[in-house]
C-alpha cells in the first residue's frame, strides 16, 4: 500500500479515495492488494495455452487467493489445484506465480522441499493502520468459504470400489 502510495502521490488524491478505488477493483491478501479475478480475467478471456475460459480461470485464481488469504500456503501445491480447479497444469502455475513463487527450503530433517512464498511479504502495517478494511475483506473471503469448500469435496473425494452385486455362481464338476 505505502509504495501504491507513492506512485500516485498527488496533492488531491487522499489515503481515503485511494482506498475507496482498491475496495473496488482489487482484493486484500494479507495486508498486499492484488486485482479481482474478473478484471484479470475478463468476460471474453481465453488462456493462450489451453483455451481456458475467464470464468474458469477466475474460479481457479479466486481459489488461490482464499487459500493464500487464510494463511495456507501448504495448499499451493500445483497437483492439488489442478485437481481442485480442474484446470491444466500451465493454468495452474500461472495463477500461482501471479502471487507467489517457488522457493526450496530445508526441512527439520534437513530434505530440501520446494515451497511456494508470497511475491509479496504481509504487510502488517497496513493491517495494523486499517483494521476494519482487513475485516471487510475478510468477511468477503468468509462469504465464498463454502463453494471453496464445494470444490474441494467434489473434486478430491476418492472414488470407492465396491463388489459387484451380482450372485457369482459356482459349479460343482461331476465326479
Amino acid at each position: 500500500f505505502s509504495s501504491l502510495m507513492e506512485m500516485v502521490a498527488a496533492p488531491h488524491i487522499t489515503v481515503e479515495k485511494v482506498l475507496r478505488n482498491l475496495a473496488l477493483c482489487g482484493v486484500m491478501i494479507r495486508g498486499n492488494w492484488t486485482l479481482q479475478s474478473e478484471i484479470l480475467y475478463p468476460d471474453n478471456f481465453i488462456s493462450l495455452t489451453n483455451g481456458i475460459t475467464s470464468e474458469l480461470m477466475c474460479r481457479g485464481r479466486d481459489y488461490v487467493l482464499f487459500k493464500i488469504a487464510q494463511s495456507d500456503m501448504t495448499a499451493l501445491n500445483r497437483q492439488r489445484i489442478t485437481t481442485v480447479t480442474q484446470l491444466p497444469t500451465e493454468e495452474s502455475r500461472e495463477i500461482i506465480e501471479s502471487v507467489a513463487y517457488l522457493t526450496w527450503k530445508q526441512d527439520e530433517c534437513g530434505n530440501r522441499k520446494a515451497r511456494w512464498e508470497l511475491l509479496k511479504p504481509p504487510d502488517v502495517d497496513f493491517e495494523k493502520r486499517h483494521p476494519e478494511i482487513c475485516q471487510r475483506q475478510e468477511l468477503l473471503w468468509k462469504a465464498q468459504e463454502d463453494k471453496f469448500l464445494e470444490m474441494e469435496q467434489e473434486k478430491c473425494e476418492k472414488r470407492k470400489r465396491t463388489r459387484s452385486v451380482r450372485d457369482i455362481k459356482v459349479e460343482k464338476p461331476d465326479k
